[in-house]
């Protein structure tokens, strides 16, 4: 039987990851993500663990929009442990629709007042994109009692600017 740790040594991940390619970007954010999602955040459990949030914001900030689009949906609602308003005002004006779109995707998976505010005025700002405006409306969810709270009124009331 192998060991994980036999298949990955962390002290031969490039000290300078952030000059990595695209795709190596890519792949330390869907494997950092999985690693999250199964709740592995224990160092001496996976090899990984130590890749600190910190590293999520520097993908999110990459020069590369398909690294930023994809972080933004690997993150999915463990964005809401990142945000912070300089984040979020940097995600909501991003240049590229397709990080805009993913923002969108991915608000819907974080609740609270503050990421319905964000789409509602992504929905507002970008109402002629329909791609954008998809991934908005896509994002609204109704109340589950005892598991989350409705994000439409908060949405709804920042598109409609009421």
């Amino acid at each position: 039987m192998h060991r994980r740790k036999e298949f990955f040594d962390k002290d031969r991940l490039p000290k300078d990851w952030i000059h990595a390619t695209p795709q190596a970007k890519v792949q330390f954010a869907a494997t950092f993500s999985l690693i999250m999602d199964q709740g592995v955040r224990n160092q001496e459990t996976h090899p990984l663990a130590s890749f600190s949030s910190g590293r999520f914001l520097i993908l999110l900030k990459d020069v590369d929009p398909r690294v930023r689009q994809v972080t933004l949906q690997m993150l999915g609602p463990i964005l809401q442990t990142l945000l912070g308003d300089d984040l979020l005002h940097q995600l909501r004006n991003d240049s590229d629709p397709g990080v805009k779109m993913q923002f969108c995707q991915t608000l819907g998976d974080v609740e609270g007042k503050d990421s319905a505010t964000i789409l509602g005025k992504l929905l507002r700002e970008n109402f002629n994109d329909q791609f954008i405006r998809s991934a908005a409306l896509s994002s609204l969810y109704p109340s589950i009692t005892g598991f989350r709270t409705s994000n439409v009124d908060g949405v709804l009331k920042e598109a409609l600017n009421v």
